[in-house]
């Protein structure tokens, strides 16, 4: 579904997933869409601020900020919006003789909405990562992909961080992994969508 900046942002919730459009060749979020095999280019987390919503950002040659979604709407961005599942019931193990099944329930409450925002915006004025960006590339080449230093679930490096590594840093932080078993920072936008922890509301358009 598709709406109007003006009807849809005050259906956009604090830390909804922003994932922004690829653009068109030859631009930079037509290579990032193609090179992570997704339509997007570049994610986000919303945050409201009295009346007006910001996207805080990990940005290519800015760093973390916290940017108006006005001023992106101006810059006729294509914005899908993606909310967290509310509960999420997990089988889980505990040991013992004989092992025994149970089920953890998360929930993810305004106090977790408010966690995951404020490890976002606690890393501002954080540069941008271009080694990220070079490793994550090199994963895609021939022979050169067999010498990339795979990063372990789980240690993200805030002096590494791109834009979907911010989202799935905090939410791991706060609530639970995004996308278990692959690293912060080897996580793409693409990848953001393709999560079952988050599902797909509307996208904005100018």
């Amino acid at each position: 579904m598709e709406l109007s900046y003006e009807k849809g942002k005050n259906l956009i919730r604090e830390a909804d997933v922003l994932l922004f459009r690829a653009g068109d060749f030859p631009g930079v979020g037509w290579w990032i869409g193609k090179y992570t095999r997704s339509s997007y280019s570049h994610a986000g987390l919303a945050h409201w601020e009295d009346d007006t919503l910001y996207c805080v950002e990990f940005r290519e040659f800015v760093g973390s900020r916290k940017y108006p979604m006005d001023k992106y709407i101006e810059e006729k961005n294509t914005i899908d919006v993606f909310r967290s599942l509310e509960t999420i019931i997990a089988p889980c193990v505990i040991p013992g003789e004989p092992p025994k099944l149970c089920y953890k329930e998360y929930n993810f409450t305004a106090d977790k909405a408010e966690c995951v925002i404020n490890a976002a915006m606690n890393l501002i004025g954080t540069k941008y990562s271009y080694w990220t960006i070079w490793q994550m590339l090199k994963t895609y080449i021939p022979i050169v992909r067999l010498r990339t230093k795979i990063v372990k679930n789980g240690e993200a490096d805030p002096k590494k961080f791109v834009c979907s590594t911010l989202v799935t840093y905090a939410y791991r932080k706060c609530f639970v992994d995004p996308i278990p078993f692959l690293s912060d920072e080897y996580t793409a936008p693409g990848d953001l969508a393709r999560s079952g922890l988050f599902s797909y509301l509307f996208t904005i358009n100018s």
